[in-house]
Formats: structure tokens, sequence, C-alpha cells
């Protein structure tokens, strides 16, 4: 049975070591591949490197302290190059400190030389479930993504996963939503993700951004008016409300519209009918609104400048969406986003960011969030 075990193993499981000590390399080789495993072994870290960008592995296990690049900086590639490969840090300079460190910076697990065989085998089987799991969890999730509407969400922190789970909760409902987060974050991401997970799916999703229309023609973009009720209304016009009748309709940045055409959407969505510009036949109206800022609402309503009756109205689910400077996990899978985005527009491979140019990003408070990576 041990040797089904082995053969079975052999090849399925691939494992590079990486340690400047040539007795360590072969040492483990010998361990893990007496296991089934398939292991590669490399001298140094950018040898490592060289490898991961050549080829795929499952568990990669490297010494922390070694020449030139250190085991550090072979994570920090890793989680560029191989995001969901779990590594192992080996090091004879066991501390707290470095033990955070390594963990913080993504590190799977972390023991200290000397160590025993049946250590070494177990960590590197703990790391190899995890990362079959974490394929098979992935696998579902892209199943899951390709009809619920989160292909273009990039994040796996944990931060982010509330907010697919929220999303989940929310969308079968008919209540309104109102999100909030920072300019970049993705609110239109959020919204339309409500929109495709919702009874209305089959019907129009109607975005307006509240902050591009000057308020004289945002209350016509929004009710409608008809021929001739102002200068200039040469043709009567539908509203958005009714262009999005039966589906969603996301009001984004809703802090910009003014107190008078606060009034007269908390009428619309009180009674569910509106009247457009210039008409005094009501038209009944059936949407789900989603609304969105990246403003303090209560702030506004304790300055007078937001509606109370209003805010409470649209504030029946909240999701909230978190800067991306508190979910650094995630920069990892941005940067092999835009790398394989980018190399496609530009015609070149670019296969990785070297480590001080990672360390720059780690740095960065991101002030447009996502967005910074747009331009």
């Amino acid at each position: 049975m041990e040797i089904d075990k082995q053969e079975k193993n052999q090849g399925k499981h691939h494992l590079l070591v990486v340690d400047d000590e040539e007795v360590i390399r072969e040492g483990m080789r010998r361990i893990l591949s007496a296991e089934g495993y398939h292991v590669d072994t490399s001298a140094s870290g950018r040898t490592a490197v060289e490898k991961i960008q050549e080829q795929d592995f499952d568990v990669v296990i490297t010494d922390l302290k070694m020449p030139g690049m250190d085991g550090m900086e072979v994570l920090k590639t890793i989680k560029i190059l191989q995001p969901e490969v779990p590594v192992v840090i080996i090091t004879g300079y066991s501390t707290v400190d470095t033990a955070v460190e390594a963990m913080k910076n993504g590190a799977f697990d972390y023991i200290a030389k000397p160590f025993t065989s049946e250590l070494i085998i177990d960590k590197v089987r703990k790391a190899v479930d995890y990362k079959t799991l974490a394929m098979e969890s992935f696998s579902a999730k892209k199943k899951l993504s390709a009809g619920h509407g989160f292909d273009d969400f990039v994040g796996e922190s944990v931060e982010m996963q509330k907010v697919y789970r929220r999303i989940m909760q929310v969308a079968p409902t008919d209540s309104t939503v109102l999100i909030t987060g920072e300019s970049g974050t993705g609110k239109e991401l959020v919204a339309r993700a409500v929109h495709k997970n919702s009874p209305r799916h089959d019907h129009p999703f109607v975005a307006v951004d509240c902050t591009s229309l000057p308020e004289t023609l945002l209350e016509s973009e929004l009710f409608g008016h008809v021929k001739g009720s102002f200068t200039g209304a040469v043709h009567s016009k539908t509203g958005l409300f009714k262009v999005a009748d039966g589906g969603t309709l996301f009001l984004d940045e809703i802090s910009n519209i003014s107190l008078a055409t606060q009034a007269k959407l908390l009428r619309v969505l009180q009674e569910r009918v509106l009247t457009p510009i210039g008409d005094t036949r009501p038209v009944p109206i059936d949407i789900r609104l989603v609304v969105a800022t990246n403003i303090n609402l209560l702030a506004m309503v304790a300055k007078g400048a937001f509606r109370e009756d209003l805010f409470f109205r649209i504030n029946v689910i909240p999701v909230n969406l978190p800067p991306l400077k508190d979910r650094k996990g995630d920069l990892p899978l941005l940067i092999h986003h835009f790398l394989r985005k980018f190399s496609g527009e530009v015609g070149k491979e670019i296969r990785g960011l070297a480590p001080d140019a990672m360390a720059v990003l780690e740095r960065y408070s991101f002030p447009g969030n996502v967005r910074d990576w747009k331009i």
C-alpha cells in the first residue's frame, strides 16, 4: 500500500527545496522523494525564482537566510508569480519576529533547524492538503463567478470574502442597498453583482452617476419630462426610473443630489410612482434601488445637507467596501492580474516584479484604491 501511495504521489505533487547548503537540500530531497513526491532543488533564491517562472509547484520549502536573494524575497516573489502555492520557511535563526514577518508576507508555515524528517513530512503533507483544497475552492469560485458576476473582482482576502458573502445575502431580496466606500473601491461592480444575483437579473440594470449631470438635468433624467414642460423640452423623455422598470436602478454618489431632488426621490420610494416634469399623471414603477457614496451621509444629515428620512429609507442593507490599504493581502493577486492584462496590451511577456518594486508597492497607500492600477 505504501508503494502504491508513493507511486500515486510521484509526479503528482511537485516540490521545490531552496537552500544554499547542499547537505540540507539533498537531505530533504531524499526524505520527500521517499514519500513519493517529485522534488526539485535550487541552491539560491535567484535560481529558484527562475524555476518558478518556468514551471508550477505545489509546495516551496525555502531557507530564510541565504546570500543574495534571501528566503523572504523568494516568498514575496512566489506570492506574485504563483500566489496559490504554500511556502514553508526554514531557518536556523528562529525568533518570534522573523516568524511573524514571514507569516505576514504569506508563508504557510515556519520551522527551525535542526528539524526531524517526521516534522518536514508532516509540514509538507499539510501544505499539499492546503494547496489541494485551495485549488478546489478556486475552481469552485471560478464556476460561481461565471454565473454570479464576480469575474471582475480581484481579491481573496478576508475583507473581500465578507463583501462576496454580503452580496449573496442581499441579492435575493428586493431591499434597497447602500454601498459605501472610498473612490475606486469598486462600488459599481458590487451593484452589478447584486443585480446579476437578484430575481431581476433578466431586466435592465441602469447606472446613473449623480456627479456627471447638473442638477437642472438630473431631475429630468431620473423622472422624465413631457414635451414643452420647460425651455428646450422639444420632445417628451422617459425617465431612467421607468427605463429601469422591472430591473435595478443604481445611483452612484447619491450625496451629490440637491435637497429638492432628494424630496422627490423619497416620494418615489415611498409611493412607487413618479410624475414626469410637466405632467400630472402618476406613473407606476417597479425597480430595485441600489445607491452608493464615498461620503459619510450621517455627517451630511447632521449638517442638514442630506434628508434624514431619505437616509433611513436607502440605508436598509449597507455594504461597505474596504480600501485597498486595508487589504494588502490581495496585492499579489492584483499584481498578477494586471501584469497579465498589461502584458497582453503591450505585446510583451512580463513575468513578475523585482523585489524592490514589490517593496515600493507594499509601502504605497493606494489613495485611488484599485483604480490606481488602471492609469
